[in-house]
């Protein structure tokens, strides 16, 4: 038997731990909210389910952006992992992209002043070139997921 402490609100399950290897036990918040006479009294909107077995969909993998969330199908007694796109994370992969970007000016700057004297450029621009496009298309990935109407949104 496997206790899933449940938010109804979203489904979200919080003790992870029993399925993932990852987060809190169950028993670790049963004694948290356990009362001085051992009740356990449950914040608004949680539930414990206890369920004999369960299937988990496949682990998603990390997502730049992004922190996966297990939810629970009360329909279908299935967990299920979601991702949930968090701004401050993906800022901090725009601004690391960015400082890769600018730490690779200078070698555009040093093919441009050589291109202008006529001399060689001591790169292999084309592969420059393409790292530093790379980067970029990233960074508009990322910005294109900050202007997503549901931002903070589950998909």
């Amino acid at each position: 038997m496997i206790k899933l402490i449940i938010d109804t609100r979203t489904n979200t399950i919080f003790n992870t731990f029993e399925f993932s290897g990852t987060g809190a036990k169950a028993d670790d918040y049963i004694l948290g909210w356990t009362d001085t006479e051992g009740e356990c009294i449950l914040p608004e909107g949680f539930l414990i389910q206890e369920v004999d077995d369960f299937s988990i969909t496949e682990m998603l993998p990390a997502k730049d952006g992004c922190r996966t969330e297990f939810r629970y199908d009360f329909a279908t007694e299935t967990v299920y992992e979601l991702y949930i796109i968090e701004p401050y994370l993906v800022i901090s992969k725009i601004t690391e992209l960015t400082n890769r970007l600018n730490s690779t000016d200078y070698k555009v700057i040093k093919a441009y002043e050589a291109s202008l004297i006529g001399g060689a450029v001591p790169y292999n621009f084309n592969q420059v070139h393409a790292e530093r496009q790379a980067i970029r298309d990233k960074i508009n990935e990322l910005e294109g997921l900050l202007n997503r109407e549901e931002l903070k949104g589950e998909y």
